[in-house]
């Protein structure tokens, strides 16, 4: 099982470290596009028209073979993060009258290409989505028990990687080696990095810069040259006001960025979620 909590905190950091490892790229905001469809599940075909009264005014429709309700979500930019709470929102409300019920949420992002045309609508887009060779996939499995939703599993697949790789264990493991280097960076800042700190990172006004220059000792000028890099292949070197002396770096980068690419440095190769080591070896 995955908790709501990680798994909201997981699918941020998959999409920065997709425009880490991708994108290669902070700054264009439709350098690559994501959709979701949510799939449910109910136990018996009298509680279908709960679920269209629900979902009524998005994209749905039941699939008449398997007797689903498919949500289809919009074609966003990556610069408009996939969240959580605005994919199962609606699922949530009705959770108490559908318990037993299944579910599964399966999250699309494709670099931009030629293919992808202006004109298209949301499902020669969504069969964009399916059909690039630059896909990546999440695909989250979960039921409807008495408190809720319950998220089960995860699994995650790249054109550079394995298919449908089970990632459920991951997810924590990657969440607490990110918060610890979080809390890192929070005694440099000399900020806050309790539970409700932590939890800011879903909100999106703090993303993006700090207000003001911060002093971050690395561990070491390795790390530090690696930073410095890594800012400049993101495109936001000139913004973020970065000097360095030896392992030591003065910038305004915000508290989220600078975790981010610590993080990708000193973990991510690990994991491999992209399998491409593009980003680390020009930035190393």
């Amino acid at each position: 099982m995955i908790t709501r909590e990680n798994l909201s905190k997981f699918i941020r950091y998959y999409t920065i470290a997709y425009r880490t490892e991708h994108d290669i790229d902070w700054i264009k905001p439709d350098a690559s596009f994501w959709s979701y469809e949510l799939a449910v599940q109910p136990t018996q075909a009298s509680e279908l028209p709960l679920l269209r009264t629900a979902f009524k005014g998005t994209a749905s429709d039941i699939n008449e073979s398997t007797g689903e309700l498919v949500c289809k979500g919009a074609f966003e930019p990556i610069s408009n993060m996939p969240v959580l709470e605005n994919i199962v929102g609606r699922l949530d409300r009705v959770s108490q009258e559908l318990v037993g019920a299944t579910f599964q949420i399966q999250l699309l992002f494709a670099r931009k290409d030629t293919e992808l045309e202006e004109g298209f609508n949301r499902e020669q887009k969504w069969q964009w989505l399916i059909s690039s060779q630059y896909i990546c996939e999440l695909f989250i499995l979960g039921e409807i028990g008495k408190d809720g939703l319950v998220f089960t599993n995860c699994y995650h697949s790249c054109h550079q990687a394995d298919l449908n790789r089970d990632i459920g264990e991951d997810v924590e493991n990657i969440l607490k080696q990110w918060e610890k280097i979080y809390e890192e960076v929070a005694v440099a800042y000399e900020i806050p990095s309790d539970a409700a700190a932590l939890m800011s990172v879903l909100n999106p006004e703090n993303y993006g810069p700090s207000k003001g220059i911060h002093r971050y000792p690395s561990e070491g000028q390795e790390e530090a040259d690696y930073i410095v890099t890594m800012c400049k292949l993101l495109g936001i070197h000139g913004k973020r006001e970065i000097s360095q002396e030896k392992n030591v770096l003065n910038s305004n980068l915000g508290i989220i960025e600078l975790t981010d690419i610590i993080y990708n440095r000193r973990y991510a190769r690990a994991y491999q979620l992209f399998g491409s080591d593009t980003a680390v070896e020009e930035a190393g």
